[in-house]
């Protein structure tokens, strides 16, 4: 079995990165092996030691392979597209050809974006300055699922593991903006300079969206407070790869009832999902803390905690000063 699993291994990485072009893929190439090495000794660097050699990790990758490979492909791919439609003259209006070239050409204004900041999601921040109730924080969370922005948790669609015919309504664990609950509970030195970065990109955030420095830094320390208290609910990476402990089937009423707090009728309404039918949710302790919080959390932290997932979400779509603060 291990000699099958470590052929099929070898097998899958000559076939997918064998090429990046759109030349014919060979079967098996063997110019990507480091044919110096004896397979017994080191049957990875046999296998794709000359690839490796060949494709060092670019320096905007944390790591580089077949998928990133196909990724960038498709970029390329796509950018051919979206500048036919943007230099074409013949595009009849309200065609796909004008919309996809209006669309390139408005994310291409880099002169204009960077003039306007934060003003695009105007609208949106509004929303959140409205909020006067719990029931308002739920609404514009519902609002922001609604518009791919997620704080607090996901919400997707997937078969439901027990029976491949059906698709079914998915809730599972979220609303963090590093990447698991590790990065806030664990107490080596090296997670604390994390979350002291952590908290002075947070901080640098919220002075570029008009907050004074020391409102600033006050509010990214409530956005660390409320992101803490979701990851000590959250499950860990590991306990997030047994597909038993996060297949956890509901019906609405049975959801509401793990977690009353949240009004679910009305946020599946808001999102376009009057009736959910069935709902796989993945952790219901953390939806248990999310659904407390709306309890325990003061409505102003909440709309401090909102502000922030709008940005850090959209920012790589806003002016240089937002896209390089994010990126950093």
């Amino acid at each position: 079995m291990r000699l099958f699993y470590v052929l099929f291994i070898f097998i899958f990485l000559m076939l997918s990165c064998s090429t990046q072009s759109t030349e014919k893929v060979k079967p098996l190439d063997r110019t990507n092996m480091d044919l110096t090495v004896k397979p017994g000794d080191n049957f990875y660097e046999y296998a794709n030691g000359t690839w490796l050699k060949n494709n060092p990790i670019p320096p905007d990758y944390s790591r580089w392979g077949a998928f990133e490979i196909l990724r960038e492909q498709n970029w390329k791919d796509l950018e051919t597209i979206f500048v036919e439609a943007a230099t074409r003259k013949d595009a009849e209006p309200g065609s796909k050809w004008q919309k996809i070239g209006d669309f390139y050409a408005t994310g291409m204004d880099t002169a204009k974006i960077n003039e306007e900041g934060t003003k695009p999601l105007a609208d949106l921040f509004k929303r959140i300055d409205d909020i006067k109730t719990t029931a308002d924080v739920q609404e514009v969370i519902a609002n922001f699922h609604s518009q791919g922005i997620t704080p607090s948790f996901f919400l997707f669609s997937e078969q439901d593991q027990k029976n491949s015919n059906m698709v079914i309504t998915w809730l599972y664990q979220g609303g963090l903006g590093l990447p698991d609950r590790d990065y806030y509970v664990k107490d080596d030195s090296h997670s604390k300079e994390i979350r002291e970065a952590y908290l002075k990109h947070v901080t640098n955030m919220f002075k570029l969206m008009g907050d004074p420095e020391g409102t600033a830094e006050k509010n990214a320390q409530t956005v660390m407070n409320m992101e803490t208290e979701l990851a000590k609910a959250s499950r860990t990476r590991l306990e997030m790869r047994n597909p038993k402990l996060n297949y956890n089937k509901m019906t609405l009423a049975e959801l509401e009832h793990t977690a009353p707090y949240f009004d679910w009728a009305s946020y599946f309404d808001r999102v376009g999902l009057g009736d959910p039918g069935d709902i796989n949710v993945g952790q219901p302790d953390f939806f248990k803390e999310t659904s407390k919080m709306m309890k325990t959390i003061s409505v102003n932290d909440w709309k401090t905690y909102l502000r922030w997932h709008l940005i850090d979400e959209t920012a790589q779509y806003l002016s240089k000063d937002l896209l390089n603060e994010d990126f950093d």
